[in-house]
């Protein structure tokens, strides 16, 4: 329905396919206790989110950026479930160029950005996400999620341990459609290999548009390893 230039739809929370973080706490079966990774976590904007649907869940966060994590870390300052680092995760430990974006934070990636943004190219600290795992005692990740502008196949070739352990059960992660950033992977690209990982998708989420032309949106996947577990409780209804 249509009134006064506003679309009123029934509320269905039964539904998936609406709101990720919503399906994300229907697919965890509403756990109290569960481990996130928030990866390019920037001023801390998943971390208030993920707060709605899992209150008391551990959450680890990865921020390289010098002035977000700033910010993340004044905003998660009274949160004591959240771990902050302020590195990057990556295929292997190293130290590598990013290119900061003093005008949006959350466009800075290790990738060249568009012309246009003014940037500055600083050293910052990469570790694996195994490698992280490892040296924290971390054996199961309930919800990876990535935001890195491009780099998210090196960040899934650093988890190659733990997915291979069925040690990551959900991923939300962001598919751009437009060539953004120099040498980042298409869509297709990105999306075969969260398959070939053993990954199934459950949803596209929040489509965003520029020059009437999708430009990016989010999207959630689930390891097939998790979804048999799911697919057993009777309460979950996995219809779009």
């Amino acid at each position: 329905m249509n009134l006064i230039g506003y679309d009123i739809r029934r509320k269905t929370p039964d539904i998936m396919g609406v709101d990720p973080y919503v399906d994300i706490q229907k697919l965890l079966g509403g756990r109290t206790q569960s481990f996130f990774f928030d990866v390019g976590a920037n001023t801390g904007q998943t971390v208030s989110k993920l707060r709605n649907i899992a209150p008391s869940a551990e959450i680890h966060c990865f921020e390289p950026s010098i002035k977000a994590f700033q910010a993340l870390k004044a905003n998660t300052a009274t949160d004591k479930a959240v771990t902050l680092n302020n590195i990057a995760l990556g295929a292997v430990s190293e130290t590598r160029q990013f290119f900061e974006c003093g005008q949006h934070t959350d466009m800075s990636s290790f990738l060249m950005l568009p012309e246009g943004l003014k940037t500055s190219v600083v050293d910052v600290d990469m570790t694996s996400l195994d490698n992280y795992c490892k040296d924290n005692g971390i054996v199961s990740i309930d919800l990876l999620k990535m935001d890195v502008q491009g780099f998210e196949l090196d960040v899934l070739s650093g988890a190659d341990s733990m997915i291979s352990n069925n040690g990551v059960k959900l991923i939300l992660t962001e598919f751009m459609f437009r060539k953004i950033y120099k040498e980042a992977p298409g869509m297709t690209t990105l999306y075969d290999a969260l398959e070939d990982k053993g990954y199934r998708l459950i949803s596209f989420y929040r489509p965003h548009f520029r020059d009437y032309c999708a430009s990016y949106l989010d999207a959630l996947f689930i390891h097939s390893s998790y979804l048999e577990k799911v697919e057993n409780r009777k309460h979950i209804d996995m219809s779009m």
